[in-house]
């Protein structure tokens, strides 16, 4: 499963077309303006290398962004390289996050952002939602692992209070083309579970969160700021991750590459 063994397999050149192909469908993008490269999660570094190996051929690739844990960390020309933390989120994975909003920010429906995922994403990539602290964040995050909750109930309650987890990313990059290759650390293989699904529609809920929480018997232990927000996303809809029937998706698609 080494992304180097597998990726091109999945993805490909054809003169100014990228050709993307699995089991199910073939997608092909033409009259691309720039590409913009994302590798997220542990195996980053392999699949940055791969990725920027296969996309030499056109013309069309801009600056991309890494963002690995400590140990697998390297340097990668033609990449912004981040070295964030794992298990527990730092302040390096903030301001990772914070560079790619702003390096999406300019990107038009012309442009295709090619988004690598893998296992590790969620504690690497941190964003908290307005009103919630980095240390909030990380509180939770140890609450959480030592709660014995599933990784499906951990990662909902995460893309509730996350402005780039559980389809945010997916935000981030509209108006833009997508397509993520997401290399799974999941079993089951569940999208929405491999790194929060960032590019993925979110099914789950802030009732949800609550329950998961109750369930568990952390509702009265998680931070203060935590609570409030997810009170306060009971009673408004634009702080809930995004939907399957959201637009933002339209121009998004997700294959699985192991």
């Amino acid at each position: 499963v080494q992304p180097r063994n597998i990726l091109k397999d999945f993805l490909s050149v054809n003169k100014d077309k990228i050709i993307v192909k699995d089991k199910e469908k073939r997608v092909v993008y033409s009259k691309i303006n720039k590409i913009f490269c994302l590798c997220i999660g542990k195996a980053s570094i392999d699949m940055a290398k791969t990725a920027r190996d296969i996309l030499i051929k056109t013309k069309k690739l801009s600056k991309g962004i890494v963002v690995v844990n400590k140990e697998n960390f390297k340097k990668i020309d033609g990449f912004e390289c981040f070295c964030s933390g794992h298990p527990i989120p730092n302040k390096e994975g903030h301001i990772a996050a914070k560079s790619i909003e702003e390096n999406l920010k300019n990107l038009t429906k012309d442009d295709l952002v090619l988004i690598f995922i893998s296992g590790g994403g969620s504690a690497l990539l941190s964003y908290p939602a307005k009103g919630i602290s980095l240390n909030d964040k990380k509180e939770l995050n140890k609450i959480l692992l030592e709660s014995g909750a599933n990784i499906k109930e951990i990662n909902s309650v995460r893309k509730h209070i996350s402005l780039i987890k559980g389809g945010n990313l997916a935000r981030m990059c509209f108006p833009s083309r997508v397509h993520s290759f997401i290399l799974s650390d999941v079993v089951g293989d569940d999208l929405s579970s491999i790194a929060s699904g960032m590019t993925i529609p979110d099914n789950s809920t802030f009732q949800d969160v609550i329950k998961i929480l109750r369930k568990h018997k952390i509702w009265n232990k998680i931070p203060k700021n935590v609570k409030n927000h997810i009170i306060k996303g009971l009673e408004n809809f634009d702080l809930e991750t995004p939907k399957k029937n959201n637009s933002i998706f339209q121009n998004v698609s997700n294959t699985l590459i192991g």
